[in-house]
């Protein structure tokens, strides 16, 4: 019993700490050519978005992470979307994802830029 809690304590320690990092390519090794929304659905004080990037992977690993920003016409951000994938190396992929913001938020969106 004490050797279970021992391993438990352990791999617990080892995951929260970091000693076995999850390896993903950082925005230095994608990139980015397009941002885009493809879908929108209205709700009466929210709304569903589904964005795409289409990303280019320039690293070392198959597992990519970026984060982009919708922007609205004055430059302020408005909602911040992590898109994470498997793309083999120097391939390029369309990644998929959803968000839910207020609808007057979804109505000003102008642009989504990549986030570093």
């Amino acid at each position: 019993m004490t050797k279970r809690i021992f391993c438990a304590v352990f791999l617990m320690a080892v995951f929260t700490c970091g000693v076995i990092p999850f390896q993903s390519a950082v925005a230095e090794d994608v990139k980015v050519s397009e941002i885009q929304t493809v879908y929108v659905e209205k709700g009466d004080t929210n709304c569903t978005l589904s964005v795409r990037a289409l990303v280019t992977n320039e690293g070392d690993t198959d597992d990519v992470t970026i984060k982009a920003v919708a922007v609205d016409e004055e430059g302020y951000d408005l909602q911040t979307i992590k898109f994470s994938g498997h793309i083999e190396s120097g391939k390029t992929r369309a990644l998929l994802e959803q968000v839910k913001m207020s609808r007057e938020d979804c109505e000003n969106i102008v642009s989504w830029e990549q986030k570093d």
